[in-house]
């Protein structure tokens, strides 16, 4: 037997639409407010009140035929089928495509009453009890909606829409409505607003201003850096990196502009997928809570405040914002700004130390796609080379960044920000943690963490106070962990425990990384210097051959040297590792690495010199524990640091020099030369 059957929803496929679709009643008043926009209105004005909510707009209305083919069809949009690309009046491509925005009514209250008129036709009127949709089984038991057509308008003057929505889902309060003008502001961007678009909010009859907002020139004038990047493609058509100290501090402003590039640049252009989405603009402010006191310029806490509520990146498309990004969550932070942040601290910009908006214009960029559900855009390929320009653009800010960073830390003394004992602080956090009203389990496995972190740094504390006798240094060691503390403090402080386990692991990988780099000889002995450098030539053939690196050698004249021998030979190994990744990144054609010997006055000298394009960032930032030039995580930044604390401890130096004053062939003149100096 045969059955020709047919689909048949439930009249709560609408109930549920709304709920799922959007999210709560700030997303709801959003969306009906980018309806307004689209609808080609010059103003919306939002009314909330105990009983009812009124949103109305002097856009273009609608007639008879959009309310029967469009808004009665959830899911339709006019934006794709009666309306052209731009709208006629202020040539707006439409922001809504999924044709649910509507639905934002639904999330608000029970009941909509709809006026609306477009030019030289009837206003209509109707109302919808969203109730009926709950309690029938079948659409065939929905009573048809009556739409009215007023020739005498009702509510309209002379076009526009405005729907009255009662039986409300939720009681404002004041805080709720300071929430809600705080996200209508975000709607469009803070650095380049709608000058035809305005929104109004009204609460209990009046104008609501909230008299504690902060101006955000005031916010702005808080930041130490600034930055503006707008690239299409593989290509940064333009770039401005500002550091906005003022003359009367010890390190002057400077601005960066992509003339001055050339260094860390190419890669952006190596990007794939490569997709066109026009030109694309990043442009914020970064701002550092410490080097701000250091700097005499406190940061106040309404400001704090106001970027812990506000921080982070957002995106707009033709000024009108795409949600989630920059909301709070961990899904809606678009760079994993924090995530990465955990993963390496000190060298990665926070959710909340950045005040950023990303411009796209929607004609061009019709490849990113949002989400139905209002929580991004879909991860497509378009979105890959997004997100990847937007972290090489972000990378290279935060390399100039550090650089000025440590050159105002090294200006004013280096401060540092020490909290009390090692050890006491993490006996602290055990005792917080212990406090927490968690799963027995959950807590005992922290604490067990906490105290294998303590015995851990006992141990670590042994290794580099016997390193020490070398005249390695502990300080940096314990200041980095230092750093771990703070943000293991932080992230209990906040209950985030992924977050916490993530700086665990971090932890481990830092001391996992400085076991395997010192290993030290009892005792100093005179060593071939020739014999120290071919040894460190062989341990990297192999990799030599892999990236078709010529290696020229000037150390026919034998010298010994008194130093501890797989010291020194990591201090080579490091620089020749840093060479071979750079002259593969800047993708040399003919790479070569040139060392060379000598002695002057009472120093040996070995040069050892790259064909490539030399450092990316100050040498004095280099040399700095953490610190690092490459875009990706092959290093931890920690190579340069320990050379120099090498040669310390054989009371040589480590520095930069160039191939003019070493005498090399002119091929290396813009490539990176360093020269270890050993006394006689």
């Amino acid at each position: 037997m045969q059955h020709d059957l047919k689909f048949e929803f439930s009249p709560k496929i609408i109930v549920l639409l709304g709920e799922e679709l959007i999210q709560d009643h700030k997303i709801a008043i959003s969306e009906l407010v980018k309806n307004a926009y689209d609808a080609d209105a010059n103003t919306v004005k939002i009314e909330i009140m105990r009983d009812n909510i009124i949103i109305e707009d002097n856009g273009n209305g609608m007639d008879i035929d959009i309310i029967k083919n469009i808004w009665l069809k959830p899911g339709a949009s006019s934006k794709s089928k009666l309306e052209p690309d731009k709208t006629k009046k202020y040539r707006r491509h439409p922001l809504g495509e999924k044709g649910i925005g509507r639905l934002g009514a639904h999330r608000l209250g029970n009941k909509i009453e709809l006026y609306s008129k477009t030019e030289n036709k009837p206003e209509v009127h109707f109302s919808i009890d969203w109730k009926m949709f709950e309690n029938s089984s079948s659409l065939s038991d929905i009573k048809p909606i009556r739409v009215m057509e007023n020739n005498t308008p009702q509510a309209i003057d002379n076009t526009g829409t405005k729907i009255i929505i009662t039986d409300l889902k939720k009681q404002f309060t004041k805080p709720d409505i300071v929430s809600i003008k705080s996200d209508l502001q975000k709607l469009q961007s803070p650095f380049k607003a709608i000058d035809d678009f305005s929104i109004k909010l009204y609460y209990d009859d009046g104008l609501f201003i909230d008299k504690e907002e902060i101006d955000i020139d005031d916010i702005k004038n808080k930041a130490l850096f600034e930055f503006n990047v707008e690239f299409r493609k593989n290509e940064i058509i333009n770039f401005e990196y500002k550091l906005l100290t003022n003359n009367n501090h010890k390190i002057k402003p400077r601005v960066v502009t992509k003339a001055d590039l050339e260094k860390v640049i190419h890669n952006f252009k190596e990007i794939q997928p490569c997709i066109d989405l026009g030109i694309t603009r990043f442009k914020g402010y970064i701002y550092e809570y410490k080097l701000a006191g250091v700097l005499g310029e406190r940061i106040d806490k309404d400001i704090k405040e106001y970027l812990k509520a506000n921080g982070g990146i957002r995106v707009y498309r033709d000024r009108m914002r795409v949600y989630n990004y920059g909301e709070e969550g961990k899904d809606n932070d678009i760079l994993d700004l924090d995530k990465n942040r955990a993963k390496k601290l000190g060298d990665h910009i926070g959710f909340n130390q950045i005040l950023a908006s990303v411009e796209l214009i929607r004609e061009t960029s019709s490849a990113l796609s949002e989400k139905t559900n209002r929580e991004g855009f879909i991860h497509n390929e378009a979105f890959e080379y997004f997100r990847k320009a937007l972290n090489i653009s972000l990378e290279i800010v935060n390399k100039l960044r550090q650089d000025d960073k440590e050159q105002l830390k090294l200006a004013y003394g280096g401060k540092e920000y020490n909290k009390g004992e090692i050890s006491d602080r993490v006996e602290a956090i055990i005792n917080t943690v212990d406090g927490f009203d968690i799963d027995d389990n959950k807590k005992q496995k922290i604490i067990t963490q906490l105290q294998d972190f303590s015995q851990e740094f006992k141990h670590i504390k042994d290794v580099f106070l016997h390193a020490s006798n070398a005249g390695l240094n502990l300080t940096f060691v314990i200041h980095e962990i230092d750093k771990i503390l703070n943000g293991l403090e932080k992230a209990f402080t906040d209950k985030n425990y992924d977050s916490a386990q993530a700086t665990f692991q971090y932890l481990k990988s830092v001391v996992q990384t400085y076991k395997q780099a010192i290993k030290i000889d009892r005792r100093a002995a005179s060593h071939s210097l020739r014999k120290l450098i071919e040894q460190s030539l062989s341990n990297f053939q192999y990799r030599f051959d892999s990236h078709k690196i010529q290696i020229n050698t000037d150390i026919s004249q034998d010298f010994h040297i008194i130093a501890k021998k797989n010291l020194v030979i990591g201090a080579l190994t490091n620089i020749l590792d840093n060479a071979t990744y750079w002259l593969k990144e800047y993708q040399i054609k003919s790479k070569k690495i040139y060392i060379k010997t000598y002695q002057t006055n009472n120093n040996i000298n070995i040069i050892i010199a790259d064909n490539g394009q030399g450092f990316n960032m100050s040498f004095d930032s280099a040399k700095q524990p953490f610190i690092t030039g490459r875009f990706d995580d092959s290093s931890m930044g920690i190579g340069l640091h320990l050379v120099e604390q090498i040669m310390q401890a054989h009371d040589g130096e480590l520095s930069q020099s160039n191939a003019k004053d070493e005498a090399l062939p002119v091929e290396f003149n813009n490539g990176a030369v360093l020269k270890l100096i050993f006394k006689t």
